[in-house]
């Protein structure tokens, strides 16, 4: 009894060492012909890889058996347990968890990567659409329904979590805020809000600055010209002759004459007296 036992699980264990060698060498080799693949071509190949994917998924959903996971749980070498999933085993084991996890939402995986590799061209403006919406949604999606009272199928364990964990530390209130809270947040990205014009307040449409408009160049102002005044120059030959008509000068009077002149004036000054 013990030995059929040691050699199941010498078996397991020799099956889990080549499908750990599988992956590793499979990725490598993965990595190795990516990489020597042109831009254009490794894009082609990423998208096709997650239609494949999403397409699997999608189809392992679809044929979901609650009494699928039953059989698998307990896999067997020799055996194979019969499923009725269409991606067999494997299928079994990823629409088991998807619905005990996401419940009917878990639609959303399957879907999301095959929009990804239709669609998506690695633009910017789409990284919120194509990555950060689609987690968001599986993560709030069961909560929603969950309050709104669906059964677990289409919410899953996720949702009656996520219910009983909010309504333990915030309550029902505050669970019921925040739900809507982030609803609002999610829907404002895609909604065109305006505002409403007031009523009796007309005003004038708002201008748009004008731009700034160079200084023009200043005008050159032409230097003043050095104005000519006509300035009278004396005639010097008209001067020169009233100069000879002038009569000469007088003698200066000899000591003689002063003396005799004194004399005179002497004589009358007394005579007067």
């Amino acid at each position: 009894m013990w030995r059929s036992a040691l050699i199941e699980k010498t078996v397991y264990f020799i099956l889990f060492l080549l499908a750990l060698y599988a992956i590793v060498f499979g990725l490598r080799t993965g990595v190795q012909l990516l990489r020597k693949l042109s831009p254009t071509k490794r894009r082609l190949y990423e998208r096709l890889l997650l239609v494949l994917v999403g397409i699997f998924i999608g189809l392992s959903l679809a044929k979901y058996t609650p009494t699928d996971y039953a059989k698998v749980e307990r896999l067997h070498v020799t055996l194979a347990p019969t499923v009725s999933n269409w991606c067999g085993v494997v299928g079994a084991y990823v629409s088991y968890w998807l619905m005990w996890t996401f419940g009917y939402m878990g639609f959303i995986v399957p879907l999301w990567l095959i929009l990804l590799g239709l669609l998506y061209n690695r633009k910017e403006s789409y990284a919120f659409h194509f990555h950060v919406l689609p987690i968001l949604l599986l993560i709030f999606l069961p909560l929603w329904l969950t309050l709104f009272g669906l059964p677990i199928s289409y919410t899953g364990n996720l949702g009656i979590y996520l219910k009983t964990l909010l309504f333990n530390y915030i309550g029902a209130l505050g669970t019921y805020l925040v739900a809507g809270a982030i609803f609002i947040a999610l829907l404002l990205p895609y909604l065109h809000i305006r505002k409403l014009p007031r009523i009796g307040v007309s005003r004038a449409p708002a201008r748009k600055p004008k731009p700034l408009r160079k200084k023009p160049a200043p005008i050159p102002q032409p230097s003043p010209q050095p104005t000519s005044h006509t300035v009278e120059v004396p005639d010097f030959k008209q001067r020169f002759l009233a100069i000879l008509h002038e009569p000469p000068p007088r003698k200066a009077p000899h000591m003689d004459d002063l003396e005799e002149s004194c004399q005179h004036l002497r004589v009358y000054t007394r005579s007067r007296d």
